[in-house]
């Protein structure tokens, strides 16, 4: 599954225009943050649904493209907001955390009050750990209803978290992603330049995108709570 995964981004006779697009926006990412991301993960939104249909879509062979760039602003606005939704509990834990250890005497952080800052860091560290695991699952049940509500179903999260296979699907993704993070920064090979890492991190992304929409699309078989209007943006 692996092995299609890292194929997938490169199916059908417009992988070097799709690669460029992506990876384009990235570069331009550097310019002008944030906007160009929020069509990154519109085309990831529209790769999950793509996948979601099970081994069909890895037999075609072809990634969906970037046409239609209206709905790929609705998703992508849209996967941005439940990701913020998900990592605005870990964040405010930090503040919170860094804030009252920052009104606080050095005499003091060296008594009792250290261990209320690293009792407060290390719930940050795991709920964001949490919110890693679970956010590949709750962007593939938008991608499926096209619904924001259905980024929060708790019956999808509570099946797909005690999923073997899901566990093992997310690892490989952040290992893949972490491995494209690291060559993108470094512009490694040092005879490439450095603004191809960028579209190597596309690639990946797509990779990562492509792995656990499958294992998902194959836990929770496509129309299973799915209402008819799935391919709605509203």
């Amino acid at each position: 599954m692996l092995r299609e995964s890292l194929r997938y981004p490169l199916g059908g006779d417009g992988a070097a225009e799709r690669i460029i697009v992506g990876g384009g926006l990235h570069v331009v990412t550097a310019f002008v943050p944030l906007v160009p991301l929020i069509l990154v993960f519109g085309y990831l939104v529209r790769v999950l649904d793509h996948v979601g249909d099970g081994p069909a879509a890895f037999r075609d062979g072809t990634p969906p493209g970037f046409g239609d760039w209206r709905a790929l602003v609705v998703d992508g606005v849209k996967a941005t907001l439940v990701i913020l939704c998900y990592v605005a509990g870990p964040l405010v834990v930090l503040l919170v955390t860094l804030g009252g250890a920052s009104e606080l005497s050095p005499e003091t952080l060296a008594g009792t009050a250290s261990i209320a800052v690293l009792a407060g860091s290390t719930a940050a560290l795991l709920a964001a750990l949490g919110v890693a695991y679970l956010l590949p699952a709750a962007l593939a049940g938008y991608a499926r209803e096209r619904r924001l509500r259905a980024a929060f179903d708790r019956s999808l999260l509570r099946t797909t978290a005690t999923d073997a296979r899901y566990f093992v699907a997310v690892v490989a993704a952040a290992g893949l992603l972490s491995v494209a993070a690291v060559l993108s920064s470094l512009g490694a090979p040092r005879s490439v330049p450095r603004f191809v890492g960028f579209f190597l991190l596309f690639y990946a992304e797509v990779a990562a995108a492509a792995l656990v929409g499958r294992v998902l699309g194959e836990s929770v078989p496509a129309g299973e709570n799915v209402p008819a209007g799935r391919t709605e943006a509203g």
